[in-house]
């Protein structure tokens, strides 16, 4: 089956610093892939490139089996999420709309009442400023904005690093929701028993490798 995002043979370099050496990761629908390794390995880094953010000093990051070239196209399906992401101007709202808005589609109240309360938020938020939210409903709200676009990947940097237990158990449930319905993660945690928590396969970026954790 082939995957539906993969990195092959990537490799970076920061002077002379090595953060991939020919590095290989690919997920297919339904997979969950969750990075682990000390800060300042790249992990980032890495989900930055398979987003085509970042481009690498070689290597190639396919989606479905070929090269991620249509970046607009890769985009719209490969969902990055960074950790802390920032809200936009507006409402709440007005953040979950964004994407679909840009494609020319307008959420209806059913769609936007689903989409925060599956990341654990309250409906009554919507007309809230977005900049009046706590860091960690803003990590939420970035994950209903990404979720709006229907994404069929999702990459998560440190999704739960801002959440009380209850919210990350909400999150973490989720994830592995969006998993059984063909969606392919790939997350990165520093939380241990997160990363378990997913039921995926865990990896490690040591030495610009990835290693089963």
């Amino acid at each position: 089956m082939t995957p539906l995002l993969e990195g092959r043979a990537l490799g970076l370099r920061r002077g002379a610093r090595v953060l991939f050496n020919a590095l290989d990761l690919c997920v297919h629908a339904g997979e969950i892939a969750v990075i682990a390794g000390p800060s300042g390995g790249g992990k980032t880094t890495l989900l930055r490139v398979l987003a085509t953010l970042l481009d690498a000093n070689s290597g190639v990051v396919l989606f479905h089996g070929e090269p991620a070239r249509d970046v607009r196209h890769v985009r719209r399906c490969v969902s990055y999420v960074p950790q802390g992401a920032a809200v936009l101007p507006g409402t709440v709202a007005d953040n979950v709309a964004t994407g679909p808005r840009l494609h020319g589609l307008q959420l209806t109240r059913t769609e936007h009442e689903t989409l925060l309360a599956r990341v654990g938020l309250d409906f009554t938020l919507a007309d809230r400023p977005a900049a009046e939210l706590s860091g960690g409903e803003r990590q939420r709200l970035a994950l209903a904005r990404s979720l709006a676009n229907q994404p069929e990947v999702l990459l998560l940097d440190e999704p739960t690093s801002a959440l009380d237990p209850d919210s990350a158990g909400k999150v973490l449930a989720l994830i592995r929701s969006l998993a059984e319905n063909g969606t392919a993660v790939v997350m990165v945690t520093h939380i241990q028993a997160h990363a378990e928590a997913t039921k995926g396969r865990l990896l490690q970026l040591q030495h610009g490798q990835l290693v089963p954790a």
